[in-house]
């Protein structure tokens, strides 16, 4: 029997660098399933009324997952000359910082706007990362 491990979504209100948003822009993490022991690939998506040029979101992850360095990166269809910054932070929690030092909107209204790979337990975990 293979195991599954189930990533659930993730909601996230913008706010960084979009203070004066009147709709609001929503950014959440999509659903991912991946089998014990491999890594598994996060997408982001940024639902946007609003432009935007930069964001950054703190993203908990549990004790057994690792983040795997160099691995976020932007999706071409929407950055312009815009860099992703990472780090890991005490309590094992993902910060994802990007911005555009030109001053640059991303593009696009939706979709997925940056992905990550985490490195997964070797053995089964339940987790719902709304709570």
């Amino acid at each position: 029997m293979k195991n599954k491990l189930h990533v659930f979504a993730i909601i996230f209100i913008l706010g960084f660098f979009n203070t004066y948003a009147q709709n609001g822009n929503i950014m959440k993490v999509l659903d991912s399933n991946v089998l014990v022991g491999e890594d598994v690939v996060i997408e982001i998506e940024i639902i946007n009324e609003d432009d935007f040029i930069a964001f950054t979101t703190d993203i908990p992850l549990p004790d057994d997952f690792t983040f795997k360095p160099g691995s976020a990166e932007l999706d071409e269809d929407r950055r312009d000359d815009h860099s992703i910054n990472t780090s890991v932070l005490e309590g094992n929690i993902l910060r994802l910082l990007s911005v555009s030092l030109g001053q640059n909107f991303f593009t696009g209204n939706d979709g997925v706007i940056l992905t990550f790979e985490l490195e997964t337990p070797t053995t089964p975990v339940s987790m719902n990362w709304n709570s």
